[in-house]
């Protein structure tokens, strides 16, 4: 899904779905277009839509690993949800359900990569709940049973960020970092990286994982734009002060390849993010060429 709009080819997710809509309804094809536009959109900003894409399946989490991956998904946008209209406390209540249900799979799972995804979202929705010591324990676990943990290892970072424990973040983060070259880590973890080295909290990480290898960021950026693609756009206004600042010339370049998102007229956060992007431009750049 992380390549599916590989600016390249400046494909789009619309050709897809309309194959989706030419397919029988169980086809496991049109499950996996399903499942690759929820990882490429904004879910949040339109959770009913997304919900009913799913819903039209009847899923067998037990069975299939696409169904499993869209019913985490659909777990997630429910658990939003539920904290907007009603509270964090009712948040709370679903997502113990939905653990609960979890481990109950993983009793009659054999395969360890499905196992991993399993540990991760428990270990996920511990944290959410604020139950850190459980959830690093099941990050651990999805680790040790996955050949690609690195989604793991950016929640085990996240965790050991909201505990204070600086050593520790310096680790999980440099077992993505570090086999970038090597292993094909997914767009959306190292975009997920840039994120959180973006506050002024972790000026030293941003030396080190960002400013240290400005043309793998540069790189990333322009993989993973596309015209449905919100995490690029949050990600880069994070980072679009400092980097106008210090570095203009890449900022330039980067924003001469960033196209103005099509649903900058119906997402709020994208629309913000994108004026923030432009705003960077034209204050550091601009005023670097005067």
């Amino acid at each position: 899904a992380g390549y599916i709009n590989n600016p390249e080819k400046n494909y789009h997710l619309d050709w897809l779905n309309q194959i989706a809509k030419t397919l029988p309804k169980n086809a496991e094809l049109k499950r996996k277009i399903v499942l690759a536009t929820v990882y490429t959109t904004d879910t949040f900003a339109d959770h009913d839509r997304y919900l009913q894409l799913i819903n039209q399946f009847k899923l067998s989490p037990e069975k299939s690993e696409t169904d499993l991956s869209l019913y985490i998904e659909r777990a997630e946008i429910q658990a939003n949800e539920i904290q907007q209209v009603s509270s964090m406390e009712g948040r709370e209540q679903f997502l113990y359900k939905e653990i609960r249900y979890l481990k109950q799979l993983l009793k009659d799972v054999m395969d360890k990569e499905k196992k991993s995804t399993i540990y991760h979202h428990i270990g996920k929705w511990y944290s959410l709940i604020g139950q850190y010591d459980k959830s690093i324990d099941y990050f651990n676990k999805a680790i040790e049973c996955s050949s690609i943990p690195y989604g793991s290892h950016l929640q085990i970072a996240r965790v050991y960020a909201k505990l204070k424990n600086e050593e520790h973040i310096n680790v999980h983060l440099d077992a993505i970092m570090d086999n970038v070259k090597e292993k094909n880590i997914p767009l959306s973890i190292l975009l997920a990286v840039y994120d959180f080295v973006s506050t002024s909290r972790h000026e030293e990480r941003k030396k080190r994982y960002l400013y240290s290898d400005l043309d793998l960021f540069e790189k990333t950026i322009c993989a993973s734009v596309s015209y449905n693609n919100s995490q690029t756009y949050w990600t880069l206004h994070k980072l679009s002060s400092a980097l106008a600042y210090n570095y203009a010339d890449v900022y330039a370049r980067i924003c001469s390849f960033i196209p103005e998102p099509t649903d900058i007229d119906t997402n709020e956060r994208v629309r913000y993010s994108y004026g923030c992007i432009m705003a960077s431009l034209s204050r550091y750049v601009n005023q670097n060429e005067e």
